[in-house]
């Protein structure tokens, strides 16, 4: 990318259709005149999006550009290989990085008696790659664009809602950060209130579902007094960092709900909040394909198969959890199934960390066992999202292994609050399961709360496609089938590559260099 090139002109309005269109089609010629090696040629369905880039919303714009291959990140700053998370600092909107967001679930006990399970989360993407973002005259916030997400279960075969997503951009001037914890959009915001700390943090997000004939309106209003330790997540808070491409990842367990100032709406319907036990993560960071060839042409030897089951637990005791299994092509019989009945029960290895009363984190690891599916049955808006009914994990089972863990903890299942399947809609068409749950011991005791997540189930690209207002055909999907195709002669000639002694050091020092998460210990090790 050369930023420093004439482009074609922005127009006055830089959150005008044309100006969005203008930028997009100067990106995608910039990555059909300059294509990654050992990537699969992405140049005739890059043209093809030309064709319908001439004037674009920003939904659009967000939508087409997660269509983009693993090039699609270049021209994002570098993650660093080391976490090297510092506190408070970190806290705050990172404005830079590809993706990111803050993410707030938990469960909440009404003064009607009533558990609802409440998800909320501030998904950011910086639409351009900021050197091309600052060559159109956009500043890092401009260049932004704000899912919020929010959903909430109820208890006790209960109804289930999301709210229409509808995205806040950059160029309406709309987003507020600081330099402490603050994400601030029309329709939400989370925001610490005491400079320095995290709590009191107060969360709100409000939203209209439109599943149904009659529009319900739904609506938070949380604040959290306190809150467990800083948990860092994969390798002191890089999940993972290789040669650029990763995320730094911490979370804070154990938010504690302060119900005199606490709430949630639903319909006309205003419930004050008893109790409730929460949970925040905050992740940002770059995916896609690392600049390095060594890492491109060693990825083509195993690639990557889209997804995993993420799952977080607050134990009582207190002791907090996360564990997670992402997907490989063991997974694949289970993903993208619509037919009349159900998958069979599903096995994989988990990873993750768990946090003792102390404060002190440990590496966990075990088997996941997903015991019951659901299909997915709700759409935020019918007219912007087509549900396309897919089996999606709805109950899991877990053992671990390593004995920090207390005994009584090492067996359990996660049981959902809600017996819908409990899929949202990102604004930009992708649909994942994020399910809340009631965790139980082996006697079937509750010994805590949680959420389960699923992402990669459902194939999302006609959602994708039709967002970003490009065709949905045979022609046009066969040609995203093409161009993610990786050939024989890719392999081969990645092969040869590697077999030279300065790509291969090259290969060895980026990996060395690298922060992984823990794997999962071998069965039996007697750990």
């Amino acid at each position: 990318m050369n930023p420093s090139a004439q482009p074609e002109s922005a127009g006055p309005d830089p959150g005008s259709p044309a100006a969005y269109g203008n930028r997009m089609q100067y990106w995608l010629r910039d990555m059909i005149a300059n294509p990654y090696t050992f990537l699969p040629d992405h140049s005739e369905f890059y043209k093809t999006l030309l064709g319908h880039a001439e004037a674009l919303t920003p939904l659009q714009a967000l939508a087409m550009s997660l269509l983009l291959g693993g090039d699609g990140t270049r021209g994002y700053p570098d993650m660093p290989d080391t976490a090297e998370l510092e506190f408070p600092g970190v806290n705050a909107f990172q404005a830079t990085s590809q993706y990111g967001w803050y993410y707030f679930a938990g469960t909440l006990t009404g003064a009607n008696g009533v558990d609802y399970g409440v998800l909320c989360m501030f998904y950011n993407n910086a639409l351009l790659p900021i050197g091309l973002a600052h060559h159109f005259g956009l500043s890092d916030l401009q260049n932004q664009i704000v899912d919020v997400q929010l959903a909430i279960s109820v208890g006790g075969g209960g109804k289930y809602y999301q709210a229409d997503p509808v995205v806040a951009v950059g160029t309406s001037d709309v987003i507020r950060t600081s330099d402490a914890l603050c994400l601030a959009v029309e329709r939400g915001s989370a925001e610490s209130l005491e400079k320095g700390s995290v709590f009191p943090l107060r969360v709100q997000a409000r939203g209209v579902d439109l599943a149904g004939a009659v529009p319900v309106p739904i609506a938070v209003d949380l604040m959290f007094s306190a809150g467990r330790s800083y948990l860092l997540q994969g390798y002191d808070g890089a999940e993972p960092l290789v040669g650029g491409i990763g995320t730094r990842y911490y979370s804070v367990p154990g938010l504690v709900l302060d119900p005199k100032a606490s709430s949630i709406t639903i319909g006309g319907e205003k419930i004050a909040a008893a109790k409730g036990t929460f949970w925040m993560d905050h992740q940002w960071g770059t995916g896609g394909s690392s600049r390095h060839e060594a890492l491109r042409a060693a990825s083509l030897e195993n690639p990557s198969v889209p997804g995993w089951d993420f799952f977080w637990m607050n134990f009582d005791g207190p002791y907090s959890m996360t564990l997670n299994s992402l997907h490989t092509t063991a997974n694949l019989p289970f993903i993208n199934q619509t037919g009349p009945t159900p998958p069979p029960k599903m096995a994989a290895a988990v990873v993750g960390k768990y946090l003792d009363p102390f404060g002190t984190a440990f590496n966990v690891s075990g088997q996941l066992t997903v015991t019951d599916w659901r299909k997915t049955d709700h759409s935020p808006n019918p007219a912007k999202y087509a549900n396309p009914g897919t089996w999606v994990p709805h109950g899991w089972s877990f053992t671990l292994q390593e004995k920090v863990v207390p005994e009584r903890l090492r067996t359990f299942t996660a049981v959902p609050l809600n017996d819908t399947a409990q899929a949202l809609f990102f604004a930009s068409g992708h649909q994942y399961v994020e399910a809340p749950t009631r965790l139980l011991d082996a006697e079937g005791h509750t010994v805590g709360t949680g959420f389960s997540e699923a992402v990669g189930y459902p194939d999302n690209v006609p959602n994708i496609l039709d967002l970003a207002g490009v065709p949905v055909t045979p022609e046009i999907l066969a040609l995203i089938t093409k161009s993610n195709l990786i050939t024989p002669e890719m392999k081969i000639a990645a092969y040869f590559y590697l077999l030279i002694k300065a790509h291969a050091d090259e290969l060895n020092r980026l990996v060395a260099c690298g922060s992984f998460p823990a794997t999962a210990r071998p069965a039996n090790c007697g750990c």
